[in-house]
């Protein structure tokens, strides 16, 4: 979790095992982040995702808002936010 200013965070690098996925570690760890980030007065968090992660994150109730940029020239991102409380 990286503060962008007072209220916003940011995701970064965030990432697990392709052998761990959907056992509840992804869902744990974002829900870590976003308890700690409530701790720290931060009200929304926003993050970049590959294009294979933006259901994981819908999920656990981001909002996709535009596509971003390429990640090394071809892996598409896509920009998602939540506000928290």
């Amino acid at each position: 979790m990286h503060r962008v200013v007072q209220n916003q965070g940011q995701i970064r690098y965030m990432a697990v095992d392709p052998a761990q996925r959907r056992q509840g570690v992804g869902r744990a760890l974002l829900q870590e982040l976003e308890e700690r980030a409530i701790e720290l007065g931060i009200l929304e968090i926003t993050l970049h995702a590959r294009e294979d992660s933006v259901q994981f994150y819908q999920e656990n109730g981001y909002q996709v808002l535009r596509p971003s940029h390429t990640l090394f020239g071809v892996t598409p991102q896509f920009e998602l936010r939540k506000r928290l409380l």
